[in-house]
């Protein structure tokens, strides 16, 4: 049965971020280390206790990627609540509290500054100037033979039907939206409403399901959504940082300060990804995840692609120096050997790195 609509969700992390900026060869990406030197250097106010935090951990661990950041601060947070309930005069836990929240927006504006610091306007030039679209237009151009033989989505493709993809880009800069971004004429055609070239097969790949070859290419209708979940630079306390506590409401109750650094850990709150994301993953045909560590501080995510999963959807993840991301994405299967028995021949992995590049998608 031939679908009328299709709904491709892209999962992008600060691996893409740091890839593209390595591209470009500059002297500064985004990663965590950097950022920790960044502050080590800038921040004046070296008796934050958030600062006092990342410091010593850098010291015992090697450990270097932003989900440790934060993990630090669900710890932080967790040994804060135990330590105001040990306080009774009310005054003391205030103060004790506001001193805490400071700290955190302290650290959250330094990193916006960070940010600001390594990626200039004249760099979100360069990165337009990259292009995305191919990408979009050859999506599955790196999925190696054994692998187009079986997946499915290069079937219920065809002329004249409705592609939405839907980006969300889970870092708080706009490198993600500047590369996708393109200017397309909606109504190109006076007899037409196709506006995009969609391959579905550029390497001419036997699949089971279809007898597409690399000079197929059909005309469809897309449309592209570009979502921060996480936040965005241009607002500084939009940046979230945290976990998912999976609490449906928090307590409205003053002064409860346990309760508000809870629900300030809560990325999901924030970011009613229930009530916003949700919807639109429950519809998708195909996921792409790239850039991604797949952490445990995003889990939700994680649990909303496998329930998809077994519903038919496929994935394909972008696994940079092979590290087992297939294994983790199943780890949150919820020791169900049903269900990740079932998933498991719908994820595609593709394998790249410094030595391997990738050939059609994301090849900055």
């Amino acid at each position: 049965m031939e679908e009328k609509q299709l709904n491709v969700s892209l999962l992008i992390g600060n691996g893409f971020d740091i890839a593209i900026l390595e591209s470009l060869k500059l002297k500064y990406t985004t990663t965590y280390k950097e950022f920790y030197d960044y502050l080590t250097y800038f921040l004046v106010n070296k008796n934050n206790s958030i600062y006092m935090a990342i410091n010593e951990k850098k010291t015992l661990e090697t450990d270097d990627n932003w989900m440790d950041y934060e993990l630090l601060l669900s710890e932080l947070v967790k040994q804060k609540i135990e330590a105001l309930e040990r306080i009774s005069n009310f005054q003391n836990k205030k103060k004790q509290y506001e001193v805490f929240v400071e700290d955190w927006k302290e650290i959250q504006y330094m990193f916006a500054d960070f940010l600001n610091h390594v990626i200039t306007p004249d760099i979100l030039k360069q990165v337009t100037q990259l292009s995305g679209k191919g990408t979009l237009e050859r999506l599955l151009g790196d999925l190696t033979a054994n692998q187009y033989k079986n997946i499915e989505f290069p079937s219920k493709t065809t002329h004249y039907i409705e592609m939405d993809f839907h980006i969300f880009n889970f870092n708080y800069s706009s490198l993600v939206d500047n590369y996708f971004y393109w200017l397309f004429d909606y109504h190109p055609y006076n007899v037409s409403t196709n506006n995009f070239n969609f391959f579905p097969n550029p390497r001419s790949f036997p699949n089971l399901k279809s007898r597409y070859d690399q000079k197929t290419k059909f005309f469809i209708r897309s449309s592209m959504n570009i979502y921060h979940p996480h936040g965005r630079l241009s607002i500084p306390e939009s940046i979230l940082f945290g976990m998912t506590n999976d609490i449906p409401a928090y307590i409205k109750e003053k002064n409860n300060f346990n309760n508000e650094l809870l629900q300030k850990l809560d990325k999901a709150y924030w970011a009613r990804l229930d009530d916003k994301m949700q919807p639109i993953l429950e519809k998708s045909d195909l996921f792409v995840i790239f850039g991604q560590s797949v952490g445990e501080s995003d889990e939700w995510w994680w649990r909303q692609v496998i329930h998809r999963l077994a519903e038919g959807s496929e994935l394909l993840i972008y696994d940079f120096k092979k590290n087992s991301l297939k294994e983790k994405i199943l780890s949150y299967c919820g020791g169900s050997k049903e269900i990740k028995k079932e998933i498991e021949d719908r994820i595609y992995v593709i394998d790249f790195d410094n030595s391997k590049k990738l050939k059609y998608t994301f090849t900055f």
